[in-house]
């Protein structure tokens, strides 16, 4: 594995990330290696965290088809914004 460039963090997997990624509360390496070890959880709104890993998730990540939590949470939850049916389908808006 090739060591990362000046400003790169590696990730357990040798992937390579920014090194101002390490620690913001998202899993940016794929084997989420960017976000262990850091001295604190990181602040983000209770309704956009995992509720078992208190990872933090962005908007858009809800519902878009991809499991971003461990237990999917992310793809079946009904939120305000967005309300998930199937583990697929969308509806925006709260409707």
């Amino acid at each position: 594995v090739e060591p990362c460039s000046s400003g790169g963090f590696q990730c357990s997997s040798g992937q390579c990330v920014t090194l101002n990624l390490r620690c913001d509360g998202y899993a940016d390496c794929r084997d989420h290696s960017d976000e262990k070890g850091c001295p604190q959880p990181p602040h983000c709104p209770v309704n956009l965290r995992c509720p078992h890993t208190h990872q933090c998730l962005l908007n858009e990540w809800f519902c878009d088809g991809e499991q971003d939590c461990s237990d999917g949470f992310d793809e079946r939850v009904s939120i305000p914004f967005k309300r998930c049916f199937y583990g697929r389908e969308c509806v925006f808006g709260g409707v």
